[in-house]
């Protein structure tokens, strides 16, 4: 709960308002101003410790942020703007390499600065600029087969939309078996601390997914000898 009798114009109650709407639904809400309402605008700098907590949590976004800085200070003369600029100033020292967008873009690609991006075509003319690359989610396009298996049972809903569609057990076991023993490297993540330590208290409230590890054993879902005892309890 909040009083609005702590604010002195009008602009105050309403971004307040508008904060608290988007804390609770995670939707940017743009805030205007009627043409008939005076509003007295304040310069408010935004604290270095709120700057620092937000680069601390640049892998969260900035409603989440939000969150987290509202637990730790008092934010109440601090924007949603004003987070949501220091989160995305922070967040272009990990892939602005040059003010030029082309040449960033050429040097953040051929410096590998991401697992699994890579430069594959380059055209640069007087009249054409060109860059072809891959991503990781390249990887994560299916293939033909289960492109095919997934359109085989949306084909029988739509024909008999009150069966049961009933799958293989030996192939629900195998896709589980493959999901436990995988090792593939996590390119991008929205880890929600609180939601994580709500639902299971023995995650530490300081744990943060570090992306950067390269060893695959990091990444590994499930230990080998646990393996078949998760199969059984599912």
């Amino acid at each position: 709960m909040f009083s609005m009798a702590t604010f002195d114009d009008l602009k105050s109650i309403v971004r307040l308002i508008i904060d608290k709407i988007e804390e609770g639904d995670g939707y940017v809400w743009p805030a205007t101003t009627a043409p008939h309402i005076s509003v007295r605008f304040k310069n408010i700098s935004t604290p270095e410790e709120i700057k620092q907590e937000i680069r601390a949590n640049l892998y969260l976004d900035p409603v989440q942020i939000r969150t987290i800085l509202h637990n730790k200070f008092d934010i109440l003369n601090i924007t949603a703007k004003q987070i949501h600029y220091w989160w995305s100033t922070f967040a272009q020292d990990s892939y602005k390499m040059d003010d030029d967008h082309i040449i960033s873009s050429r040097i953040f690609l051929k410096t590998d600065r991401v697992s699994g991006c890579k430069l594959c075509f380059e055209l640069m003319t007087d009249k054409v600029t060109a860059l072809g690359f891959i991503t990781p989610h390249l990887s994560l396009i299916p293939s033909a087969s289960e492109v095919h298996y997934f359109a085989k049972i949306n084909a029988a809903k739509e024909a008999w939309p009150n069966a049961d569609i009933q799958l293989c057990q030996w192939h629900i076991d195998r896709a589980i078996m493959e999901k436990l023993k995988s090792k593939k490297r996590i390119q991008y993540i929205r880890y929600q601390p609180e939601e994580a330590t709500n639902e299971f208290d023995f995650i530490s409230p300081d744990f943060i997914p570090d992306l950067k590890h390269t060893e695959p054993e990091y990444y590994q879902v499930c230990p080998l000898n646990l393996q078949k005892d998760i199969v059984n309890i599912i």
